[in-house]
């Protein structure tokens, strides 16, 4: 497939489509902040089941949260302002989602030899607790992020893969907590804060933070 951007519109050659009458496939679309993809952020995903040509009962939309201004004659032509934009997801925050979901976050591995009181008592300690407080007051202290569908998603989530792997509701409440500052920085775009990016880079390596 050959794709080719001019100021205001594109063409696409050479594209190839595999016979689809007997499969189940499924139709992506976006909305984005323009048309060139090396320069535009995406504004809203959806996406549609088919079988033999035909709609199934199963489909997704949901606005993003670009990373640029929508232009103004991009807001009238698709109907999505800037203001719609601000309690959006990010792809980002749903990527945690679906890390969760999919056991790439908190799995078996992440809780192997841990011993739950010690950990519980080195967290509670001055010196990671009083920097956690700090992230926290930067970033989850917006209700309207912090009330978000996926971010709920997420603490719930992370709260019930702790308790179905380890049993214990306080380490639980903890790991959810974590999550949460994470999605919430993930969703205002400042995952440049370093403390913040530390606990999600614990987590994708399987582990807790300070272990």
């Amino acid at each position: 497939m050959k794709s080719t951007f001019m100021l205001d519109t594109y063409t696409v050659e050479e594209l190839k489509v595999s016979h689809l009458q007997d499969r189940m496939y499924c139709i992506f679309d976006l909305e984005g902040t323009g048309i060139n993809p090396a320069e535009e952020s995406v504004t809203q995903f959806g996406a549609m089941n088919y079988k033999k040509g035909k709609s199934l009962d199963s489909s997704f939309t949901s606005l993003v949260r670009s990373s640029k201004p929508i232009p103004e004659t991009v807001a009238k032509l698709t109907g999505i302002s800037n203001e719609d934009k601000i309690q959006a997801p990010s792809f980002d925050a749903d990527k945690l989602l679906a890390d969760l979901n999919g056991g790439r976050i908190l799995s078996q591995q992440t809780f192997e030899g841990l011993d739950v009181e010690a950990y519980l008592n080195q967290r509670d300690a001055s010196e990671f607790a009083d920097e956690w407080m700090q992230a926290f007051e930067r970033f989850a202290q917006k209700t309207d992020v912090v009330e978000g569908e996926v971010l709920r998603a997420c603490r719930e989530r992370a709260f019930k893969r702790t308790i179905a792997l380890v049993g214990d509701p306080e380490l639980a409440g903890y790991i959810s907590d974590d999550i949460g500052l994470i999605g919430a920085a993930l969703l205002q775009d400042e995952m440049q804060d370093s403390f913040v990016m530390q606990l999600l880079e614990r987590y994708q390596q399987s582990t807790l933070p300070l272990c």
